[in-house]
């Protein structure tokens, strides 16, 4: 009897798990800490500068080419860039399923409104994405950050494989493919054992099946590949546009550092747009104003996925705020990972 009472009395021993709106408060604080904003908005001044710059210098004889461009490779521009956005919110749904399933459309709307707040001068679509998922999805900290990591990871794999392979190998043939597919096979296969190690299974409380699950890795990857054949070919749209002289293989090349670079964590505007001109002109053989071609070709290129981002954010934002202002901030019982 004293036994049993002595053994109600003790105290909990488990450990103790933060209240999710707690996470949401401390997480929201750290992301927009006056030290985040300030750089961003230092990255935001420096590429707007640069943006602004290639506008003056490249832009003024560029509306009379895109008017007399073929309204098929038009379409083509913004189809590429379409199927990229419904891509890369594939991925973040396919990501998740092994924490929880969540909607497909729910999740392709975040991703939408996401790629549209990037243009912002604070970088904000990780901001809006983890407040999202926190707030209204009511995952915990430890699961976004664990998602959010295969996704990452899924995107530097066939990023780097891409461009290893473009280097090493200046044509699109078999020999692209072959060393890209031993490439992302290789990346396949290791995050997968280095997960199911004790070392690292005893610090993720069973996270680790976001990366260990077959299919949502090899789908998302596959997926991302998929990704990067339209960046690819968007920027061979803009390049037939501009009746520019580059090869397959290059524009390829360009297309992978052009997405490489918009990885930066400083911000979405003038980036990319320097990194297309200064590679493009290094690439662009014959005479002519070489630098001017290759703003041309960054401003098309950009063009293209605006375009699409802007309303596909727009609309996707209407269709969220509903639910957005009908989330209610309350204590839910902790979840076990």
């Amino acid at each position: 009897m004293n036994s049993s009472r002595t053994r109600a009395a003790a105290p909990d021993e488990s450990p103790a798990v933060e209240p999710p709106e707690r996470e949401l408060d401390e997480t929201r604080r750290s992301l927009l800490s006056w030290r985040t904003l300030l750089l961003q908005a230092i990255g935001f001044a420096l590429g707007a500068g640069f943006l602004v710059w290639l506008l003056w210098f490249s832009g003024p004889g560029l509306w009379s080419r895109l008017k007399g461009a073929e309204p098929r490779l038009l379409l083509a521009l913004a189809g590429c860039s379409v199927a990229s956005l419904l891509l890369n919110g594939a991925i973040f749904w396919l990501a998740v399923r092994p924490i929880r399933p969540l909607p497909f459309v729910e999740l392709q709307c975040v991703n939408a409104f996401a790629g549209l707040v990037n243009y912002a001068p604070v970088r904000l679509g990780v901001v809006a994405r983890i407040l999202w998922h926190l707030r209204v999805d009511r995952l915990r900290v430890r699961e976004v950050a664990a998602w959010f990591a295969s996704v990452s990871y899924t995107i530097l794999v066939p990023l780097g494989a891409a461009l290893a392979a473009a280097l090493l190998v200046t044509t699109l043939d078999w020999r692209f493919a072959l060393l890209m597919a031993a490439l992302v096979t290789i990346g396949g296969v290791v995050a997968p054992w280095a997960a199911k190690t004790n070392l690292i299974r005893r610090r993720t409380n069973g996270l680790e099946r976001v990366i260990t699950d077959p299919v949502v890795l090899w789908g998302s990857m596959a997926l991302r590949i998929a990704d990067l054949g339209f960046w690819a070919a968007r920027m061979l749209v803009a390049v037939e546009i501009l009746g520019l002289g580059l090869t397959p293989g290059q524009a390829v090349m360009l297309a992978m550092a052009n997405l490489a670079v918009t990885l930066n964590p400083l911000g979405r505007i003038g980036y990319r747009e320097a990194a297309v001109t200064l590679v493009a002109s290094r690439l662009l053989a014959g005479e002519g104003d070489l630098l001017r071609q290759s703003g041309e070709l960054a401003l098309v290129e950009s063009a293209g996925e605006f375009l699409v981002a802007l309303p596909a954010g727009l609309l996707a934002a209407l269709m969220l705020a509903k639910r957005w202002r009908a989330s209610r901030r309350t204590t839910t019982p902790a979840r076990a990972a």
